[in-house]
């Protein structure tokens, strides 16, 4: 902010540079010349008042005046305040400055060395310029007032109240006229009014924590409050005092609210001539050095980083008190500034003027993010005017400025220990209360309020409440009391909004002002306030509510949560990674997501950064969400964070050591866009179904051998196959090797038959052992055969190959190259019987009475004497060939077949031969008369046939 001594420089300069241009003055009043009246001027109280008789000296009596310019280009100013609020228009939400305002838009400096001229002229002395052109504050006599703007200054009484003003509205030279917004000062029934109570107390730092706004320590764990450093450093609240004060007052007021460490950062200013420090203390209701301290004391408790800039003035020149402290805390380049001023004034005792001028300083200001915070008053819907006088429903000036914040008050209960909110409502007891009630000069209700009070008839106040009973402890002299009312609440809110103009510089370098198009209102139904609802009262009472600090700020500090960087950008799968998350608004962060995960371990460092651990991977890659009253922010691109992946199981754990093998890999972060190697080789067929199932096909073992040239060249062997490692290989970093999975080797553990006939005759015997696979070459001591069919890698059929020989051979088996060692189980090829024919092969069938035995011949090889047999495959039991006799060269043997009589049935079965427990595979038909076994007959009940 400007300091006061280069701001007086500069009005002195702007005075010195206008007396220059007096000689020609175009408003100078001349005979004739066209009147303009300006309304407005003359207070409501007027009219229920008494005129007294003018006293003589009446005409000699001093009078400070103040006069307030229109801007030069007001359709300029409103285009441009259009173009603010519209998201098309590179204007949009950005403020400007105050010296950019009178810059763009006036008054400009000719129109003020006319104003300032005419003044003069008409004998008045210059008191203070301004900065921003839009105050002139002179002094002159009633008489000299009287006779520039062409009224009669009177005396009025209501009942004990006594003060003069104009009997009507002044008027001026046309010349002059349009330049001048209003005159203030003219009245002197607008005297600001200043009030406390005294109860027991609550110090203003546990107000905040009560209303949400405690502020986390720098690396502690989240406590979903106001991150550290968001104490409104950076920020200025001023406060509009009538008073100065004792530097022993405000420092034991400061220590008794533990906030000692602070001193330093208030500063006093004197505007409009400043004022000496009030006769007075806490046991004076009103006391305006009472109020100083109160108000210093509840700015800092909130926001205990802010400057403090007490502009101290007379009560008598409020408008220009206000343009200064407007102009100091915007001017310069700077905006966002917040006004707090605990004063009010009967609005009958008001000249609507002045109220319509004060409003449209606001509203010209809250372009700059400027936000006034005004009292409502302890009196309920009653305004007193300091002499006794009060007024049913009405309510003080300047609290009824639509551009202005009105704070009403509320009760606070809260929680012990901790000072946390427990219940609040409405403060109303038998003699005081929160002000409320709507206004009688402006009487068009504004848009913002429509929906929340229908039908009001005007501008309702309040429009937020806070805590003003009983109050907090301020010292004076050689005491303390407690001190409270909406002279307590409304810089308590002057405070919360200097941590979210702090929030708003740091996340956007930008301000907002509160009554920027009822920008508050916005937020109604957000849970930015304790509503109206929750404290068992209406919005005619305490307006939206009283402040929900942590999400009042950060909902409408800039905008939503945004990241700009995650460091580390990728951890472990497991989780466990400590990353730190930079960005802005992190105010009031409940929870940090890693996709669908909660994060933990979520350490607050200020509103721009935080450090959260990850949880276990959810997926390969996620964003980082920030859950916050103002949002979620959802990463994206380069904040986005990876896992690396992690390996947990491989199922099946085995597989041959050609590959091949269809297995399911689970862990976390996995993804089918990584390479996944067993034993360092790439798996093919990649396929995931979530990142924590993959399915594949594993690859082969290497089984070269590697063998260097030359004479002594030397052969590398691989590694026998086994327990291999599995690791996933990732952009982000690899896996850690796991050693998951077994490679079988190649072997025969069993043969089934085993034996076989040499001839092979194509008899097949099942194969068992591991790495199995169909087109696989057994052998069969020197004699090959190829596997055609496989279940599995443990299992195969294999075609028993012809052998030359009978005897014991050697079994095992060649895949890719490889050759298993030979199974200890042998394989016997063994001489099988053969049968090549029988005579006769067809025997007729027996109509006879008596059976018949008919003496058959069979050939073949092997045929032993005594150790021979032949087997019919017969159905129902027919007999066997008996009587069988065979020939000493084994090639011939003789049998007889039964036939029984009256058979006319005829069957063809194949005949086998069997010696020495050895059954020909092949066979011979013999065509013959059977007899089918008698049928089964049914039975019912209990009776069969």
């Amino acid at each position: 902010m400007k300091s006061r001594t280069k701001s007086t420089i500069g009005r002195t300069a702007v005075n010195t540079a206008l007396l220059i241009c007096l000689a020609s003055v175009p408003g100078t009043a001349q005979p004739g010349a066209a009147i303009v009246t300006l309304q407005g001027h003359v207070p409501a109280v007027v009219a229920s008042a008494i005129a007294q008789a003018r006293d003589q000296q009446a005409a000699n009596q001093p009078i400070t005046l103040t006069v307030m310019l229109n801007l030069t280009d007001q359709a300029g100013f409103k285009a441009f305040e259009a173009s603010l609020q519209d998201p098309t228009s590179p204007n949009y939400a950005h403020p400007v400055s105050g010296a950019e305002l009178t810059q763009r838009f006036g008054p400009s400096p000719e129109a003020y060395s006319s104003v300032l001229g005419y003044l003069q002229q008409s004998g008045f002395t210059l008191v203070e310029g301004s900065n921003n052109r839009r105050t002139i504050m002179v002094r002159g006599t009633r008489a000299q007032a009287e006779a520039a703007f062409q009224v009669s200054i009177v005396d009025y009484r209501r009942g004990s109240f006594s003060f003069h003003a104009p009997s009507r509205n002044p008027s001026l030279p046309a010349t002059i006229a349009p330049l001048i917004a209003g005159i203030s000062g003219l009245s002197n029934a607008a005297r600001p009014r200043q009030a406390g109570l005294s109860i027991a107390p609550i110090s203003s730092s546990n107000v905040g924590t009560a209303y949400n706004g405690a502020i986390t320590a720098s690396g502690s764990t989240n406590s979903g409050g106001l991150p550290p450093g968001l104490t409104g450093a950076g920020q200025t609240v001023g406060v509009i005092e009538f008073s100065s004060y004792p530097q022993s007052d405000l420092a034991n007021t400061l220590a008794t609210e533990g906030l000692s460490s602070h001193i330093n950062q208030v500063k006093p200013y004197p505007v409009a001539g400043g004022a000496p420090v009030a006769d007075c203390t806490y046991t004076t209701a009103g006391c305006p050095a009472t109020e100083t301290l109160l108000d210093i004391a509840a700015v800092l408790g909130i926001s205990p980083g802010a400057n403090v800039s007490v502009f101290i003035g007379p009560s008598d020149s409020v408008l220009q008190v206000l343009n200064d402290a407007i102009d100091s805390v915007t001017n310069g380049g700077t905006s966002g500034g917040i006004l707090s001023a605990s004063l009010g004034v009967c609005e009958p005792n008001v000249p609507p003027s002045d109220a319509a001028n004060m409003d449209t300083l606001l509203e010209q200001y809250s372009l700059t993010g400027l936000t006034m915070f005004v009292s409502t008053g302890d009196l309920g819907s009653t305004c007193e005017d300091g002499s006794g006088n009060t007024y049913a429903n009405t309510i003080p000036f300047p609290a009824d400025l639509p551009h202005a914040v009105a704070v009403g008050g509320t009760v606070l209960q809260v929680n012990s220990p901790g000072n946390t909110y427990d219940t609040e409502t409405w403060w109303s007891g038998p003699t005081t209360a929160g002000g409320f009630g709507v206004s009688t000069i402006f009487t068009t209700e504004p848009a913002y309020q429509g929906e929340l009070y229908a039908g009001a008839g005007g501008r309702s106040v309040p429009d937020v409440a806070a805590y003003a009973f009983p109050g907090i402890n301020i010292c004076q002299g050689s005491g303390c009391q407690t001190v409270g009312g909406t002279s307590l609440a409304t810089p308590l809110w002057a405070g919360v909004w200097a941590l979210l103009n702090q929030a708003s510089n740091e996340s956007c370098s930008s301000f907002t002002s509160a009554t920027f198009n009822g920008y508050l209102y916005d937020f109604s139904s957000t849970g930015a306030f304790h509503s109206a609802a929750s404290m068992g009262g209406d919005f005619r009472h305490v307006g939206l509510g009283s402040p929900n600090i942590t999400s009042l700020v950060s909902q409408i500090a800039c905008g939503p949560v945004s990241v700009s960087s995650i460091t580390p950008s990728s951890g472990s799968g497991k989780g466990g990674t400590t990353v730190t998350v930079k960005g802005s608004n992190f105010i009031g962060v409940s929870k940090v997501k890693f996709g669908s995960a909660d994060a933990t371990h979520v350490t607050i460092y200020s509103d721009s950064k935080l450090t959260a651990e990850s949880p276990a991977a959810t997926a390969d890659q996620v964003q980082i969400e920030i859950s916050a009253p103002s949002g979620r922010f959802d990463a994206t691109g380069s904040n986005t964070f990876s896992y690396v992946p992690e390996l947990t199981a491989v199922s099946p754990n085995f597989g041959p050591f050609y590959g091949g093998t269809s297995v399911k890999v689970t862990g976390l972060a996995l993804s089918d866009k990584y390479t996944f190697k067993f034993g360092g080789n790439p798996a093919t067929g990649v396929k995931c179904s979530s990142s924590t199932t993959c399915t594949m096909l594993t690859p082969a073992v290497d089984t070269a051998i590697v063998c260097n040239p030359g004479p002594l060249g030397v052969c590398t062997f691989p590694p026998p196959p086994g327990l291999v490692a599995v690791q996933v290989i990732a952009p982000v970093g690899d896996s850690l090797s796991v050693n998951l999975f077994t490679y079988q080797p190649l072997t025969v553990s069993e043969f089934y038959p085993p034996s076989g006939p040499t001839t092979g005759s194509g008899v097949t015997g099942e194969i068992w052992g591991t790495s199995l696979k169909a087109g696989m070459t057994v052998h069969f001591g020197d004699v090959n055969a190829t596997v055609s069919s496989c279940d599995g890698s443990e299992t195969c059929v294999v075609t028993l190959p012809p052998s030359k020989s009978a005897g014991v051979v050697a079994l095992s088996v060649t895949v890719d190259g490889v050759t298993a060692t030979p199974t200890p189980d042998q394989f016997t090829y063994v001489v099988y019987p053969t049968i090549t024919s029988i005579t006769p092969n067809v025997i007729p069938a027996n109509p006879g009475a008596t059976a018949q035995t008919v003496t058959l011949t069979l050939t073949g090889t092997g045929f032993v004497p005594g150790s021979t047999s032949f087997i019919f495959n017969l159905v129902g039991g027919a007999g066997a060939l008996s009587n069988v006799n065979c020939s000493s060269d084994a090639t011939q043997c003789t049998a007889t077949l039964a036939v029984a009589p009256r058979v006319f049935s005829i069957v063809t079965q194949p005949v086998a031969v069997s010696v020495g427990g050895y059954t020909s595979v092949d066979s011979v038909n013999l065509t013959f008369p059977w007899a089918p076994p008698n049928p089964v007959l049914g039975c019912k009940g209990t009776t069969c046939q």
